[in-house]
């Protein structure tokens, strides 16, 4: 299946210690010291998907595995277990969505500027 092609067999672990928050197929926890944050993916039931994971949850782990990028988060790791599947991403402070809705950071125009070139160039 795509999921056990993607996977790969590591020797090193990552600790958990901070939850950043949670989606409707996922929870996202930082991990200790590595830069690192994993995004924990529940697995759905045969009748959702063929290989029984969300099917945005496959396009994302393939795009994230194919596409590098400096304006597109890295995909460092993906481990898969009986009940979900895990992706290592680079750990980032913060997200698009968060700095534009946040009324106490002002965003002026050479800010909006910059962030839609990145946004072009990441695409």
């Amino acid at each position: 299946s795509l999921i056990f092609q993607m996977a790969r067999v590591q020797g090193k672990r990552y600790e958990n210690v901070a939850h950043l928050g949670e989606g409707q197929f996922a929870n996202v926890k930082q991990s200790e010291g590595s830069g690192v944050a994993i995004k924990k993916i529940n697995l759905g039931s045969r009748a959702e998907a063929k290989d029984g994971v969300n099917r945005t949850a496959l396009r994302e782990m393939k795009l994230l595995l194919e596409i590098h990028h400096e304006n597109i988060i890295g995909l460092r790791d993906v481990f898969g277990h009986k009940t979900n599947i895990q992706l290592v991403m680079h750990f980032m402070e913060t997200d698009l969505e968060h700095v534009v809705k946040d009324r106490d950071i002002i965003l002026l125009s050479q800010h909006v500027k910059n962030i839609t070139l990145q946004t072009i160039l990441g695409l």
